[in-house]
């Protein structure tokens, strides 16, 4: 029901790229419009033709 990616440093633009591709791809066959990528310390929320991807860090997911 939910797509879950783990980064521990997506500051790095070619990191970032590289968790998205796989998140999408998994958001393209599953049919699911969110995915969430787990960082140390990262914060943000993308739009992406398949959806929105939340970046979260670890800290506030477990506490979520």
């Amino acid at each position: 029901t939910h797509l879950i990616q783990v980064c521990w440093d997506s500051y790095h633009e070619k990191t970032k790229a590289r968790e998205m591709r796989s998140l999408r791809k998994g958001m393209r066959i599953f049919g699911l419009h969110t995915g969430t990528i787990i960082t140390f310390d990262y914060t943000e929320e993308m739009k992406v033709e398949e959806g929105t991807i939340v970046f979260i860090p670890i800290g506030q997911w477990l506490l979520s």
